[in-house]
């Protein structure tokens, strides 16, 4: 543990996941992250020096909507129940993020999506929130995205759906999208040929059937849908491994046509 962690109050401990996930965001605000690169600043250092205290509170739950750009799609319900008790015992301890609507005194959700989640579990009528400013679509995307990728991994498939999302509702490049992301280009664009699989191989991903290793072998099977569903039955009923899938793939791909 460095210096820094080590005398870090927990209040700002509890902030810093946030902060980071702003501070990347508006990496372009180039004086707002040099003022407050020590990460010193606690709540103010998300709203430069606003000393406007509707930033944060606590707000009703049933005034909070769903980020309209959630990338993920489903959610372990054993691991809300998990986070549930965890509430009731201390409480939401990180605020979730969240933006002004058209409509007076309700929200988006921006961040924080498992929180809100385990929180109705947890029959709490209110949530420490931090309001922040934003006024465009892909911001909402961006943020739900790279909250999920650092925090909680989507699987292959809704991650891999989220980056085509960005691409087609923003028009941004593999390498744009990679770089909003804060991933490589070629991961990107190792994600985004999973959805050449078909439905029912990116369902068994979504249901973890799959790995995301068995997918990627299996594309090479696209072009040939009997034997595709052939061995991805063999993969599921002996639940082959990766390198084994690979294997089986190659025999396959060499093998004559009957």
């Amino acid at each position: 543990m460095d210096e820094a962690s080590m005398t870090m109050t927990p209040g700002r401990r509890v902030l810093l996941p946030i902060v980071m996930l702003l501070k990347n965001f508006y990496a372009d605000r180039r004086e707002l992250v040099a003022k407050h690169s020590a990460l010193g600043q606690g709540v103010s250092l998300l709203f430069g020096d606003s000393q406007d205290e509707n930033k944060f509170f606590h707000c009703k739950i049933e005034c909070i909507r769903p980020n309209r750009f959630q990338p993920r799609l489903r959610f372990d319900d054993s691991l809300l129940v998990e986070l549930a008790d965890s509430i009731r015992e201390n409480g939401v301890i990180q605020p979730l993020i969240v933006k002004k609507t058209a409509e007076p005194n309700n929200f988006e959700l921006v961040a924080g999506e498992r929180r809100l989640r385990a929180a109705k579990i947890a029959g709490l009528a209110e949530v420490p929130v931090v309001v922040m400013e934003i006024d465009r679509d892909d911001h909402l995307l961006e943020l739900a995205l790279i909250e999920n990728v650092q925090r909680t991994d989507l699987n292959a498939i809704e991650e891999a759906e989220a980056y085509q999302k960005l691409i087609d509702s923003f028009g941004y490049t593999q390498e744009e999208t990679a770089k909003r992301v804060g991933k490589k280009r070629s991961t990107v664009t190792n994600m985004l040929r999973l959805l050449n699989l078909p439905e029912s191989i990116k369902q068994d991903v979504v249901d973890a059937l799959l790995t995301e290793g068995h997918a990627r072998a299996l594309l090479r099977l696209t072009d040939a849908p009997e034997l595709l569903k052939k061995v991805r039955d063999e993969v599921v009923t002996k639940q082959l491994s990766v390198r084994q899938t690979e294997n089986l793939v190659k025999r396959e791909s060499l093998a004559p046509s009957s």
